[in-house]
Formats: C-alpha cells, structure tokens, sequence
C-alpha cells in the first residue's frame, strides 16, 4: 500500500479501515516551501466503503487529500499546468520515499526521507455530480 510508510498513516487505518486510493486522483496543488519540503494536494473521486460517520452530515462526493514529502533528496518537476487525473507512483526503496507522476506533458520526480498524510477532507466538487 503507498501508506504503509506514510507518518500518521493511523488516519487512514481509522478513518477508512486501511482502504484509501489515489488512484485516478486529480493534482491540484504542488507546493515547494520551507527549507525543503513539498506539499500535494489531490483530489479523489475513490471514497472508500468506510469513512467517518460525521462526513454524513455534509453532502459530498470526492475527498480533498493533502500530502507532504520532507527532507527532499531529489525533486524534479517540468510542465504548465495541474488539474490534471493521474495514478501517483509512491514507493519506499532504501528508507526514502519514492513518488513520481507522469501526466502527458507533465513530469514529477521526487525522493524525500518522509511521507506525511497531513489531511483528508470531504468535499463537493460541482464537476462530478
């Protein structure tokens, strides 16, 4: 599972009964900050069979998925735009994380020390009704 690795990868274990894909997730943000750290923001269309019984209050239809990479090693990334749907590449090999995305035109590549999984929200996007 891309998680396995992932700081706070609890969340998902309670949150979803360790079922969560980013699968055909659209990005939504790329954000190089601080000294070196690298922020995700996806969105997911995937909601999985069990999530929080307090997200039945809100109408919803896609999660809102905020993921960090810190400590980068490398970082790589060339193209013009985002808001594209893509299937993220992440894997731990000699206790770094891996991730990649490959869209069309778009290239990301980067290897970190850590995973963080800083957030996972519902949300209703207007476009997937």
């Amino acid at each position: 599972m891309w998680f396995e690795n992932a700081i706070y990868k609890e969340k998902i274990k309670h949150m979803f009964n360790n079922e969560l894909s980013i699968e055909h997730v659209e990005v939504e943000i790329i954000s190089f900050y601080a000294h070196s750290s690298l922020r995700l923001g996806l969105h997911s269309k995937n909601i999985p069979t069990t999530f929080p019984d307090k997200w039945n209050k809100s109408e919803f239809n896609a999660l809102s998925i905020l993921l960090e990479l810190g400590d980068i090693i490398h970082f790589e990334c060339k193209g013009i735009s985002l808001d594209f749907e893509c299937t993220p590449t992440i894997e731990y090999i000699d206790n770094k994380i891996h991730m990649s995305i490959f869209h069309n035109n778009f290239y990301f590549n980067c290897i970190a020390q850590f995973l963080t999984i800083r957030d996972i929200t519902p949300y209703l996007d207007e476009r997937w009704d």
